[in-house]
């Protein structure tokens, strides 16, 4: 192999890497429970400006996007992963600025949220 051949094959390694990282290339996945998940949807969360609406954490929210805490309990995962694509009442859609393998670490992020237990006194 020449330098530029080599140069040529080790960008397009990197490009199909990449694309198969960001979800480009596997299309939508399954949500399952993983702390990787997680991890990668707090920080999605935190970098992707939902605590405007939600709050830190997605605790507190405000008038135009609730706490959630407890959506787990309202909400099943395919439903959290629809508003978050489609967007719906106030909030806006995402599923244009996230792959859905994005939408999923976000489901599961939000899905490890829980109120914090009431400690009797």
């Amino acid at each position: 192999m020449t330098v530029s051949s080599c140069t040529r094959y080790a960008v397009g390694a990197a490009v199909l890497a990449l694309a198969t990282s960001i979800g480009i290339l596997s299309g939508p996945s399954k949500v399952n429970a993983n702390s990787e998940g997680r991890a990668r949807g707090a920080e999605l969360f935190a970098q992707s400006g939902c605590e405007h609406c939600h709050g830190p954490s997605g605790i507190g929210g405000t008038d135009s996007g609730p706490d959630l805490r407890n959506v787990r309990h309202r909400l099943k995962p395919e439903q959290i992963h629809a508003q978050i694509a489609n967007g719906g009442k106030t909030m806006p859609k995402f599923g244009d600025q996230f792959s859905p393998a994005q939408i999923d670490d976000l489901v599961e992020y939000l899905r490890s949220k829980r109120k914090p237990a009431k400690i009797p006194r």
